[in-house]
């Protein structure tokens, strides 16, 4: 069975006129963090309200190996590096599977009903319709089935494909 993978979100207040020291200090954090087994991918988040407030995200294949690269001399080295350029103290939470889009803190409520709604209409109009048609299920058994294959592919592919998507096209805008 394969491990869910899991993201980690991290909050920087980046000193006034830091910025560019920030992002320097960042993309040798990506560098070495990918060294590190189970490294999937990392992304930069701008301009989420505060002119000097930034997020990172990085994405390991399960916790055992998000852990390994959090306790790491190298990652404890760069939060040391750190705290010449952000503010306040940098804030790291973790989090696996759709959670990650219901935290008030990862996403703006705007955009975390945006994307939802984008991703869970199609379903809601095929996914049951699929199953009463394939397999003469109705009431609440078929209820119960298009709810959890919904639930299940919001979790796994939609959402992570939807953000995917939309960080691509905002990066592509701007």
């Amino acid at each position: 069975m394969k491990k869910l993978s899991i993201t980690s979100v991290v909050h920087h207040h980046v000193k006034e006129g830091k910025m560019s020291l920030f992002i320097e200090w960042l993309e040798r954090v990506k560098v070495s963090s990918n060294q590190f087994p189970g490294f999937i991918d990392s992304k930069l988040i701008e301009g989420t309200g505060s002119e000097n407030e930034v997020i990172s995200i990085f994405r390991f294949e399960n916790n055992i190996n998000l852990k390994d690269w959090l306790e790491s001399k190298a990652h404890l080295d760069y939060l040391e590096e750190l705290k010449l350029i952000v503010e306040d103290e940098t804030i790291i939470k973790s989090y696996s599977g759709l959670e990650f889009w219901f935290d008030r803190n990862a996403q703006s409520t705007f955009k975390m009903s945006l994307l939802t709604y984008i991703g869970l209409l199609p379903l809601v109009l095929t996914i049951p319709l699929l199953i009463k048609n394939n397999f003469n299920i109705t009431g609440f058994a078929l209820d119960s089935i298009a709810t959890a294959i919904i639930v299940l592919l919001m979790s796994y592919i939609i959402m992570p494909l939807v953000f995917n998507i939309t960080d691509f096209i905002s990066r592509k805008i701007s």
